[in-house]
């Protein structure tokens, strides 16, 4: 008579101990092929940004501004209260967005976010691997607003206004065309990312807003609205906010300022010749500001 032969239980704990080795072998390489998906898709994004940048200055012989206060109509007593226009508004038909630009309100932005065209999720602005809570941001009033995890080059410092370098290609009513980037488009920043993670900053925020609630891709106030849809190099990549410490204007501009990411080790960038670049969070503090100014006649090796 045959007996069926049965697992001992010392057979079943190597089994066990095999499977929890080639688990513990393969993670690690599942989750860098992740980072890695994710890291080529901010990459596309940010090209798609570059070229509907390029292909703007194409059509109107100039970069979009990093916000316009668009004209009062002729007739009209005063201008609205909020009359900002952001550069990704203005790139809307060159990102395939062409039925949302003609459905936009230009004359008095405020009335797309009453109307809930500012609440639009973009996927081309959002990277896959930024921390964000929510792709639309709920302020105190109950007002939507789309979110981005990009920022145009402002220069070395974006924010505040009253702060702002304004030696790159985007900031309050800007006008600057491809001649005036004298230090060459391939040594230029155009688009870099923001990292919505900093749990130091959000802790000891006070008053001042939390990461989350920084940048709307189409905020209708003027001068504050830069600091969510520009960037610059006043500090390094992936700057945090240092622990236990309250934040005050001078914290906020630094971290509305920096550029970062949820890659590991730096973050993706585009220039203004329209190619994409990862940069080091470990580049030289010199060298990175050098690449956030148009004509600052830097001197920059490969």
């Amino acid at each position: 008579m045959s007996t069926r032969k049965a697992f001992t239980l010392v057979e079943l704990l190597v089994v066990i101990a095999i499977i929890g080795i080639l688990v513990a072998l393969l993670l690690p390489a599942i989750q860098a092929a992740r980072g890695a998906a994710r890291r080529m898709s901010c990459g596309n994004n940010l090209k798609q940004l570059a070229l509907a940048t390029q292909n703007y200055h194409d059509t109107h012989g100039k970069f979009p501004a990093g916000g316009l206060n668009w004209p009062t109509p002729l007739g009209q007593p005063a201008p609205p209260k909020y009359r900002n226009v952001s550069l990704f508004v203005l790139i809307l038909p060159q990102v395939e967005q062409g039925p949302l630009s003609e459905s936009w309100d230009f004359m008095d932005p405020w009335q797309n976010v009453l109307a809930g065209r500012a609440a639009t999720v973009l996927d081309v602005l959002l990277c896959p691997a930024d921390y964000l809570p929510t792709k639309i941001i709920v302020d105190s009033s109950g007002r939507q607003f789309g979110m981005t995890s990009y920022g145009g080059n402002a220069g070395v410092q974006s924010y505040q206004a009253s702060s702002a370098t304004r030696d790159g290609l985007f900031y309050m009513n800007s006008s600057h065309r491809m001649a005036d980037i004298l230090d060459g488009t391939s040594q230029t920043l155009l688009f870099g990312e923001r990292y919505h993670r900093d749990v130091e900053y959000d802790l000891n925020a006070g008053t001042f807003t939390k990461m989350s609630g920084w940048g709307y891709w189409c905020p209708s106030a003027g001068a504050p609205g830069m600091g969510d849809v520009t960037l610059g190099t006043m500090v390094p990549i992936n700057y945090l906010h240092p622990p236990a410490v309250a934040v005050n204007a001078a914290y906020e501009e630094r971290r509305i300022t920096a550029m970062g990411s949820g890659h590991s080790g730096g973050c993706n960038v585009a220039l203004a010749d329209g190619s994409t670049r990862f940069v080091s969070d470990s580049v030289d503090a010199a060298l990175w500001r050098a690449l956030s100014t148009r004509a600052g006649g830097e001197s920059i090796s490969p």
